[in-house]
């Protein structure tokens, strides 16, 4: 289990007499809603969990419930000074039908890491839901130590925690030390030290009148930073598979047959966005930087442009592959009859029709200034 996305803290609107206001109650998080926050979260400090009877908390729960009606994530806080307290909201919340529990220390108490960890782990075993832990010390007076941290994680369901400390050097702890427990930021004006530090969730109290401004600085840091480790991830496949591939006997000899195996190889390798087009680049520069010396490029480039290999980019390759074949040592037209095959089999709209005349030596000055 995972926490990702903007979790809102919502407000608890009250009636002049004190009461909780459902009607309010049901416009905010309609609001939440349609802007798009990822999880809704009740009975936490901001909603005052603290000013409000556990028949109060029980009530707004299930009615937060039947009002989101799974459109969202539903997390319940179950602070409270005693742990029979934190059990019973934690039962309650879980016949609710709540999602996740957020668990902080019991204020005031001011309990050592062991007796801590106790309380939490109570919690957990009455409820066995997914926990986001709550670590608060300007307003319990405690501190989710590390010997706490180390007893709780024994536990899978200890899945996160909300660093609300303002210590940057807990967020470096967390990420470093406790990778275990998902790192979510609970301190605003850290939003981006927390993100930069692996933190995917964020877990804050101005979304509730801004949700769609911290919906996207969370897909700007977060979901944009995703995407570009994927691509690297697609690079590092690659370069895996090359490695790999390039340790076999058929891959170091370039011979037709041979090259033709090592081309089925990589077409093994998934399609993904631009990896196509990666795999035809190292194909050809595998192809022409080991077999240069031994003037082999004719017979290889054959069997690329007959090979099931494909190149969407084709223009773009096959003026990188002429660059090359201008640039080996020895006769100036060595190579240059098969590059006429090669540029008719990757005809794009990327290529200009001098590329598809009998390429001589001026030939190719020509095609490599198209694509300079």
């Amino acid at each position: 289990m995972k926490f990702e996305g903007i979790y809102t803290p919502i407000i608890t609107p009250h009636t002049e007499d004190g009461s909780i206001d459902k009607e309010a109650f049901a416009e905010v998080a309609e609001f939440l809603i349609d802007a798009g926050v990822h999880c809704i979260v009740v009975g936490g400090s901001t909603g005052e969990y603290y000013a409000q009877t556990n028949e109060e908390r029980i009530e707004l729960m299930n009615f937060a419930r039947e009002i989101i009606n799974k459109r969202v994530l539903l997390m319940v806080g179950t602070g409270a000074t005693r742990t029979e307290d934190c059990v019973m909201l934690a039962k309650a919340a879980k016949a609710a039908g709540a999602d996740f529990l957020l668990v902080n220390s019991p204020p005031y108490a001011v309990p050592t890491d062991e007796e801590n960890a106790m309380h939490a782990l109570q919690i957990d075993q009455a409820a066995n839901l997914p926990i986001m832990l709550y670590n608060y010390p300007g307003r319990t007076g405690t501190h989710m130590g590390e010997e706490f941290l180390d007893r709780v994680g024994r536990s899978n369901n200890f899945c996160g925690i909300k660093e609300s400390s303002g210590d940057i050097n807990r967020v470096h702890l967390l990420a470093h030390d406790y990778p275990n427990i998902g790192l979510c930021c609970g301190m605003d004006d850290q939003a981006l030290e927390f993100f930069a530090w692996g933190a995917r969730c964020w877990v804050c109290a101005g979304s509730n009148f801004l949700p769609k401004e911290h919906i996207a600085l969370y897909e700007a840091c977060v979901l944009f930073r995703q995407k570009q480790q994927e691509r690297t991830s697609c690079w590092s496949i690659l370069l895996r598979m090359r490695c790999r591939l390039m340790k076999k006997t058929q891959c170091t000899h370039f011979k037709l047959i041979k090259l033709q195996t090592c081309l089925s190889c990589f077409t093994t390798i998934p399609d993904v966005p631009g990896l196509i087009w990666v795999r035809s680049f190292w194909i050809v520069w595998d192809a022409l930087t080991i077999s240069a010396a031994s003037r082999k490029v004719p017979e290889i480039l054959t069997a690329f442009t007959c090979s099931r290999t494909t190149i969407p980019t084709s223009g773009c390759a096959a003026a990188w592959t002429i660059r090359r074949l201008s640039s080996l040592p020895g006769e100036p037209d060595a190579g240059f009859a098969p590059v006429q095959t090669f540029c008719r089999k990757s005809t794009s709209h990327f290529m200009k029709p001098v590329c598809l005349k009998a390429i001589t030596q001026k030939g190719v000055e020509s095609c490599r200034r198209c694509f300079h």
